[in-house]
């Protein structure tokens, strides 16, 4: 099982690097590339009419922020996939995942929404990377913690001639009972296990 965890580490990390990569491309008619849309998003500026003592006018901040969305998503995805590679599974975190998908999907869902008149090769392009990306992350999720046979062996008694095979139990340092490698105490006469495989 482990192999088809890091093979949806390698599918993620090459997602990411086509999402970054289909950043220069033109995006749309009108807003230009991917990088053009992040810096209106830094350049932008709405009407608040606070009495700023700097800008009393205007806040920097707008709906183009949410394009920062896309490359935050794919970063934090990338680095997720790239430190599964290196440690070969990754437990939990699926919640973050979860959050980082619909972040990512909503700001596609806004941008095509907004602008679908003028959009260009390269968003169409950045989606199909996105998808590439939250498809793997979705296989990943879906892969069992543990193979068939770990599981059935785990599933039959300590002294199951077919687990003493494997060497998965513990034997009770007091009384020579066969007991589950997961318990702290025999099972019966309740002596105390150490970690250690006797």
């Amino acid at each position: 099982m482990r192999k088809y965890w890091l093979y949806t580490y390698v599918l993620q990390a090459a997602a990411v690097l086509m999402m970054l990569s289909v950043l220069p491309l033109q995006w749309h008619t009108v807003h230009g590339s991917g990088f053009d849309l992040l810096k209106l998003a830094l350049e932008t500026k709405i009407p608040f009419g606070l009495g700023d003592p700097f800008d009393p006018d205007y806040i920097a901040i707008s709906q183009w922020w949410i394009i920062w969305n896309i490359l935050f998503a794919g970063i934090v995805l990338g680095l997720r996939a790239t430190t599964g590679y290196i440690f070969e599974r990754l437990h939990g975190q699926r919640k973050a995942v979860a959050a980082t998908v619909v972040l990512l999907a909503v700001s596609f869902g806004w941008y095509s929404a907004a602008y679908y008149d003028g959009i260009l090769l390269g968003f169409w392009l950045e989606v199909i990377a996105a998808g590439v990306l939250v498809g793997s992350v979705g296989v990943e999720m879906m892969l069992p913690e543990k193979r068939r046979e770990e599981i059935r062996l785990e599933r039959l008694p300590p002294d199951h001639p077919d687990r003493l095979m494997q060497g998965d139990y513990r034997i009770c340092p007091a009384c020579g009972e066969f007991n589950n490698i997961h318990v702290k105490n025999c099972r019966e006469c309740n002596h105390v296990l150490y970690p250690n495989r006797f």
